[in-house]
């Protein structure tokens, strides 16, 4: 899916001949620094604002003055296109008669705002909220975002400005139906003295009128100053209370600002003049990197002066757009709308005299993260794949984890946020937007009555869940989502059909993105999606038992385990075929549903396929003994290709077969397909746009399997350190986590495997060894137990094992 979003869809400008009222944002909870490894915050202190009371009131612009701007419409939401783009101006003049303190601020608009206070641009949002593919009924919740406005207020006059926008093109939005603005300002003065701003009736607004019916932008229609000026023009009146703000349901968003940073284009010098034209002239813009965030610029020309502009991942692949068309004198323009792209075109329209451009630039945006994760290998291949796709999920960290900031497709994505949460632990060890993913997801969940769009991603919450208390240990989030974890369960409890595996589900999407024979695995037939959905089931009961479990549940860990058991003996009886150690993907004309929209009609046709097999395998649905046989099926079928998202359960699987050292390395470095664009991560190994965070499952890998780390104990209480060397020498790395990080490096030679491990004192490690052989610990000799896991406390440890040749780098294994 590709979006074209005119500028119309890309919001009001930062109106200007004075101020540049561009970004970037700067936020006193961190640093921003860049290298030639990324762009990532330094000093990062944060936790969520406190909570207060509201005293702000929901306001807007008079309906009887204004009738055609009041209703609201989302992408996804409802029926018809998402026609029009609308922008209500609002204003407040504040009288300060001290020096500032401390200030804190939470603000919030349907569908979404920008905040200027004194002339400088403040905050973007709100944060997104979350909805369904196709989501009509009105959202449960409303996030307001909560941040430190310290450096924003000044002793003296001081202007609020803040754009409204009804419309915003984008399938991550969502509405409650309707215009609306909230903001509640306390600001405590150094002489102790307090000044609080509140929306009430005071406030001033207007409709924007930059907006012609063609979509275009046209800086000339509005006024440059108001956003900077305390006076209002005869085009303003006052705000009207909205009666029914109780829809809202407000709810304060837990993140922080996200991590903002002007980028340049690389080989381009500013100035930049355009001599007037009678023909268009396009000009390339390219950046060292692919990048999300606000296209923005600074121009002078005469008034009429068309900029046409479009964004491309790859060279001449334009995918985002936008039109402005400049006022007389200096101006300056930043897009509202998050876009993504390496390269700038820009075609210029200026019969009317020069126009020349001071900057064409990117505001890079993201979620606030640390570098605090790394790997480190003898394949530089690997190395290479490890930062790029720690990039590409870190572009897709905004105020929810992306499919991609071309698509920006809705919260139903995850399967995709399931992975990148994965990444994330490693790399960056930032659980905040996580834990807000986590939130959102059970709230669409409970509105749509757990059945969101994409049937099987629901079942992948469990699992997201399920690792996100390992990694964290944050009990508190478990427990406030057990409950939506049993409800989901139930629901698809009423999916088993009579055979005792789910049949009778109203879809089964998503499998894959692919076909076979003409039949889509998007949403495919029945008999084609019954098992793979039963072995998400399945998993779903097993850590539905373990988070019961953890919060001391007996009843319920016992009642899903038994669960568990039905569903493997009826996954065993009905689709595996002892003689061919392989798995049917499900029973033909055992569905009571009807075909539908997103289940098309059984098909007879009785295909082995991949991902039913590799979930037997990687969940223990197999029987003992043919694990190993039904991998080598799945890699070596010639029917279909997983793509890379399902590529991580392939790894899983492979992992859980122990086998991951024979094939594991082949199959990482299959995504050298995915590397023909420097900067960036492909969607499938032929098609799709490079900002796709859904293939990063390598970059998990690599840390968890290669390197070896992972939680023994919720929170890291305890470490494991597995190492599986495969066809490399060595490799090491940092793995971040609450307790601290944890350094882990191993070699192999000739001669014999060192792992060495650093790790906080009050984490003990179990380590996991790939060889047999006599081993020293710290210079001491020790034996192997039977299970080769060598327990040891925190602290430094080194591991030594003498090697047979059969084990030395390009021996047999």
């Amino acid at each position: 899916m590709r979006w074209y979003l005119t500028a119309a869809l890309l919001g009001n400008i930062a109106w200007a001949q004075g101020p540049d009222l561009r970004g970037p944002i700067a936020s006193p909870n961190f640093q921003v620094r860049s290298s030639g490894d990324g762009i990532y915050a330094t000093d990062f202190r944060y936790k969520p604002a406190p909570k207060s009371a509201w005293r702000g009131h929901w306001i807007w612009i008079d309906p009887t003055a204004h009738p055609e701007l009041q209703a609201t419409r989302a992408g996804w939401m409802g029926s018809g296109s998402d026609t029009g783009f609308y922008v209500v101006d609002f204003k407040k003049v504040v009288a300060i008669d001290g020096d500032i303190g401390d200030a804190w601020l939470q603000v919030s608009a349907d569908v979404g705002y920008r905040l200027f206070i004194n002339g400088k641009l403040s905050g973007r949002g709100p944060a997104n909220i979350g909805s369904d593919y196709g989501d009509s009924k009105l959202p449960f919740h409303w996030f307001y975002d909560a941040f430190d406005a310290r450096h924003s207020f000044r002793k003296g006059t001081n202007v609020i400005a803040v754009e409204v926008t009804m419309r915003n093109g984008l399938g991550s939005a969502a509405t409650m139906g309707r215009g609306g603005l909230i903001m509640d300002a306390l600001i405590r003065l150094r002489s102790g003295k307090t000044v609080r701003v509140a929306t009430d009736t005071s406030w001033m607004c207007a409709p924007s009128a930059a907006y012609r019916p063609d979509g275009v932008v046209d800086a000339s229609r509005q006024n440059a100053g108001w956003i900077t000026s305390p006076a209002c023009d005869g085009t303003w009146s006052h705000v009207v209370l909205l009666p029914d703000a109780d829809r809202w349901r407000l709810r304060q968003s837990e993140l922080p600002p996200m991590m903002e940073r002007r980028i340049f284009p690389i080989g381009t010098h500013f100035p930049l003049v355009v001599k007037a034209s009678t023909k268009p002239q396009t000009f390339r813009f390219e950046f060292d990197n692919l990048y999300t965030g606000y296209l923005g610029f600074k121009a002078t020309g005469a008034a009429g002066t068309k900029l046409e502009f479009a964004t491309a991942e790859t060279e001449g692949n334009h995918a985002q757009e936008m039109t402005y068309l400049l006022s007389a004198g200096a101006q300056t323009y930043e897009s509202p709308r998050l876009m993504d792209g390496k390269y700038i075109y820009l075609t210029v329209s200026n019969p009317g005299g020069d126009c020349i451009l001071d900057d064409v630039v990117f505001d890079y945006s993201s979620f606030p993260v640390g570098y605090n994760g790394s790997f480190v290998c003898s394949d530089p291949f690997l190395n290479a794949l490890w930062t790029n796709i720690r990039w590409v999920v870190q572009m897709n960290m905004q105020t929810y984890h992306m499919d991609s900031p071309l698509h920006q497709e809705p919260i139903s994505d995850a399967g995709d946020y399931l992975i990148e949460s994965l990444v994330n632990y490693y790399a960056f060890a930032s659980p905040w937007l996580i834990r807000q993913d986590l939130r959102k997801i059970a709230l669409v969940m409970e509105k749509t009555g757990y059945r969101m769009f994409h049937t099987s991603y629901m079942l992948l919450w469990i699992q997201m869940l399920t690792h996100y208390y390992e990694y964290t240990g944050d009990k508190e989030l478990l427990t406030e989502l057990a409950p939506d974890v049993y409800r989901l369960l139930a629901r698809f409890r009423t999916y088993v059909g009579a055979a005792g595996i789910i049949t009778d589900a109203p879809n089964y999407m998503f499998m894959d993105w692919g076909s076979l024979l003409g039949i889509g695995f998007h949403h495919p037939p029945a008999s084609w999606g019954q098992g793979y959905m039963t072995a998400f089931y399945y998993k779903g009961l097993l850590d539905g038992g373990r988070i019961a479990g953890y919060l001391g549940d007996t009843a319920s860990a016992a009642d899903f385990g038994n669960q568990a058991a039905a569903v493997k003996s009826a996954v065993v009886a009905n689709l595996y075929d002892k003689d061919r150690h392989l798995f049917a993907n499900g029973m033909l004309g055992a569905t009571s549903v009807k075909p539908n929209e997103w289940m098309p009609a059984d098909t007879a046709l009785a295909i082995d396929m991949p991902y039913v097999n590799t979930l037997a395998v990687l969940y223990g649905l197999a029987p003992a003994g043919s694990a190993d046989a039904i991998m080598r099926y799945v890699l070596t079928q010639k029917d279909v290709t997983p793509s890379p998202y399902f590529m991580y359960f392939v790894l899983e699987a492979l992992s859980e077969a122990g086998d991951f050292d024979v094939y594991g390395m082949a199959q990482l470095r299959r995504w050298a397909l995915l590397s023909k664009h420097p900067t960036g991560l492909r969607e499938g190994w032929a098609m799709g746009d490079y900002s796709h965070a859904w293939g990063g499952s390598p970059a998990y890998v690599l840390s968890s399997k290669v390197l070896g780390v992972a939680p023994a104990a919720p929170g890291f209480r305890e470490a494991l350190v597995a190492p599986h060397p495969g066809d490399l020498d060595s490799a090491s790395g940092t793995v971040p986590t609450p307790l601290g990080p944890i350094h882990v490096r191993w070699r192999r030679s000739h001669a014999e495997f060192v792992v060495e491990a650093t790790t906080p004192r009050n984490m003990p490690v179990i380590f996991v060894l790939p060889y047999t052989g006599r081993l020293l610990r710290n210079g001491n000799p020790i034996s192997i137990p039977a299970d080769r896991r060598i327990r040891t406390p925190g602290g430094h440890t080194i591991l030594r094992m003498a090697l047979l040749p059969s084990l030395a780098p390009g021996g047999a294994r």
